[in-house]
C-alpha cells in the first residue's frame, strides 16, 4: 500500500512528510509569514535546467490561498518574488513519483520579479482577468482545504 504525502504546520513552518521517498522522507518546505511564503533554495539543487525553473510542491501551492499569496525566494543569496497565481497560471506540472517525491510546480525564472510590489501588481492582473483556466493542466486555485495542513506533533 502506497502511503500518502503528509503537509504538517507547526510554528509559522511548512513539513513535508514522503513517506515513500528514496531521499529525505521529511523536509522543510518554508515558513509562513503576513501572508507570504519564505524559501531558500540554491541552483546547484533546486533548478531545474531543463526548463530553467524552480519548482514548488503542487499541493502546497494550489490549496494554499488561505494562507499564502506571495512567495518569496531566495535563490543563492538573491531575492526573486512569485505570487501563487503567477504559478498556477505560467507553472508546469512534474510528477516525481517513481522516486517517492511529490507532484511539483516549476515556474520559469523568467516569471520572478525583483520586488514584492512587482509580484503583487502581476498577480492582480492574473486574479482581474481570471485566466486561471486558459491553461488546461492547472485548476483554477482553491482555498485552504482543512486536511491539508494538521498540527504537527
Amino acid at each position: 500500500m502506497k502511503l500518502m504525502e503528509t503537509i504538517t504546520f507547526k510554528n509559522g513552518k511548512i513539513y513535508l512528510y514522503l513517506p515513500n521517498a528514496k531521499y529525505k522522507n521529511k523536509r522543510c518546505l518554508g515558513k509562513i509569514s503576513n501572508r507570504v511564503l519564505y524559501q531558500k533554495k540554491s541552483k546547484e539543487k533546486h533548478l531545474f535546467r531543463k526548463t530553467n525553473s524552480i519548482g514548488f510542491n503542487f499541493d502546497l501551492i494550489n490549496r494554499g490561498g488561505a494562507e499564502f499569496d506571495l512567495i518569496n525566494v531566495t535563490l543563492d543569496f538573491i531575492s526573486l518574488w512569485c505570487s501563487r497565481a503567477s504559478i498556477l497560471r505560467y507553472g508546469t506540472i512534474l510528477n516525481f513519483s517513481k522516486t517517492g517525491l511529490e507532484k511539483q510546480v516549476f515556474l520559469n525564472l523568467n516569471f520572478f520579479k525583483n520586488s514584492r510590489i512587482e509580484a503583487l501588481n502581476e498577480m492582480e492582473e492574473i486574479i482581474k482577468k481570471n485566466i486561471f483556466d486558459i491553461k488546461p493542466n492547472i485548476p483554477k486555485p482553491e482555498n485552504f482545504q482543512t486536511n491539508l495542513f494538521s498540527e504537527a506533533c
